[in-house]
């Protein structure tokens, strides 16, 4: 389990989130890349920064757009530059294991549902502590999910959803996983996951949560 953090680094970290923030509405990439040096710099690694400084930005961003404060292509520059961002710092964000993955991962978001930037963090996270992951992407439907799950017999199975009307296939792909991978853990993250599905044991409100979630220094074998 995660251990307790002093005051002052939560305090820090909601600085640079909102710096983080500001650039991204700015649209100054060379501010947002600063913002998220300045964390590494701190200490934090990957997951927390991708949970304290990343995340919180992007739902402000998110709130901007619905109040119709910030444009449609605003918002779309912000989550792209993120994108850009996270793969240009990866090594420094992520650094790789010193052994060959051993478990394996299928991410993807469900059918109807476009927003990967968490699940792409999520993988990340994982691939960091040395997991093999299958990352399917964006809108990914039942079907597709089940030939994945018998082509590469995962041991974690995740899924993302932000937008309610994406709940009935994500309900469909679960039904698959119970079918074809009843042995493997699930995990589900995003704000369109309804409440009665935020099981403890599968919920991941938070990027950093994973840690917790799943034992990631273990290699699983099932």
């Amino acid at each position: 389990m995660t251990s307790p953090e002093p005051q002052a680094n939560r305090a820090l970290a909601r600085l640079l989130a909102q710096g983080y923030a500001q650039a991204l509405r700015d649209a100054d990439p060379s501010a947002a890349e600063a913002a998220i040096t300045g964390a590494l710099q701190a200490g934090m690694d990957g997951a927390v920064i991708c949970s304290r400084v990343i995340a919180p930005a992007m739902r402000w961003i998110g709130e901007l757009w619905e109040r119709d404060a910030i444009s449609f292509t605003d918002e779309h520059l912000a989550t792209a530059t993120t994108h850009r961002l996270l793969a240009k710092l990866q090594p420094a964000l992520f650094p790789p294991p010193d052994r060959p993955p051993e478990s394996t991962a299928l991410l993807a978001c469900a059918h109807g549902e476009q927003h990967t930037l968490g699940l792409s963090m999520v993988g990340d996270v994982l691939r960091s502590k040395g997991w093999r992951v299958f990352e399917m992407g964006a809108d990914v439907s039942a079907d597709m999910v089940a030939v994945a799950l018998a082509r590469r017999a995962p041991q974690l199975v995740g899924f993302s959803a932000t937008m309610s009307w994406s709940i009935p296939s994500l309900t469909r792909a679960l039904e698959r996983v119970a079918e074809i991978r009843p042995q493997a853990q699930v995990i589900l993250g995003g704000i369109g996951i309804p409440a009665q599905l935020r099981e403890p044991s599968r919920w991941v409100g938070e990027v950093e949560e994973v840690v917790d979630l799943v034992d990631l220094g273990s290699p699983v074998t099932v």
